[in-house]
C-alpha cells in the first residue's frame, strides 16, 4: 500500500475498467508542475498495468514507471518491482512536467531558466557512504513555496557498492521516489529500494524529492 500523497487541489480519479487512476497534482509553479498518479486494482485478480492519461506540456522526470509521450498523451507502464498490482491493492508513479508555452519567445525564457537552474545546481552539501563513491545534487525546480531535487550517485570504482546518503534540505518534504529513507530533523538519511540499493561499478543511480518551503 502507499501513503496519500499532499495535493495542491482536488484529486481527479478516472474510473479504466479495472483499474481507478487518481491524480494528484503535488507541485505547480509558473513554468511547471509535478503529480503523483495513484493506480487501484478494483478487480478480484492481479493486473499487469499500462495505463494512457493526458499531460500539459513535456515530461522531463519520472520515477516509478516507464513511459513514452507523445503529444498530449503519456503511456505508463510499471518497472519490475511494481508491474502487477495484487487485487485490491494500489501502486504510484510521479512526473514532473514543463507546461505548454504560447509562443517561442516564452521557451527561450524557460530555456535561460533552466539554464540558470543548472549551473547552480548545488543546494548543499551531502554525505555519501562509502566515500569512494560521488555525489551531485540537482535542483529540478525551484518556485516560490517549494521545490523538486535529484540526487545522483556515481560509482567510480571497479566494484559493486551499497550507498547510503545523508543531506541537509529546506521546509518539509512531501514526496520522494527510488529511495528509503528517514527524517531527522532537517536532515534526510536515504538509501536504495531493492532494484538500486547497490551501484555497479562505472555506473551511477539516483533518487529525488520534492519540498515545501
Amino acid at each position: 500500500t502507499t501513503d496519500t500523497p499532499t495535493a495542491l487541489e482536488p484529486p481527479v480519479t478516472v474510473d479504466e475498467g479495472e483499474l481507478d487512476i487518481t491524480r494528484y497534482k503535488t507541485a505547480d509553479w509558473q513554468s511547471g508542475y509535478c503529480e503523483t498518479v495513484v493506480i487501484q486494482n478494483s478487480a478480484n485478480h492481479s493486473i499487469i498495468w499500462d495505463i494512457n492519461i493526458e499531460v500539459e506540456g513535456t515530461v522531463y522526470e519520472l520515477w516509478n514507471a516507464i513511459y513514452s509521450q507523445d503529444s498530449a498523451n503519456l503511456n505508463a507502464s510499471g518497472v519490475q518491482w511494481n508491474s502487477t498490482i495484487e487485487a485490491g491493492l494500489k501502486v504510484e508513479f510521479g512526473f514532473c512536467s514543463n507546461k505548454t508555452f504560447e509562443t517561442l519567445e516564452q521557451s527561450e525564457e524557460l530555456d535561460a531558466e533552466v539554464n540558470e537552474t543548472i549551473v547552480n545546481m548545488t543546494q548543499g552539501e551531502a554525505l555519501v557512504t562509502p566515500s569512494t563513491l560521488n555525489v551531485t545534487r540537482l535542483l529540478q525546480a525551484d518556485w516560490t513555496t517549494g521545490y523538486c531535487e535529484d540526487i545522483i550517485i556515481k560509482n567510480p570504482t571497479n566494484s559493486n557498492e551499497t550507498w547510503r546518503v545523508e543531506l541537509n534540505f529546506e521546509g518539509e518534504i512531501y514526496t520522494i521516489w527510488n529511495s528509503r529513507y528517514d527524517i531527522e530533523g532537517e536532515v534526510l538519511k536515504a538509501s536504495g529500494v531493492d532494484w538500486n540499493a547497490v551501484v555497479t561499478a562505472q555506473s551511477e543511480t539516483s533518487f529525488g524529492f520534492c519540498a515545501n518551503r
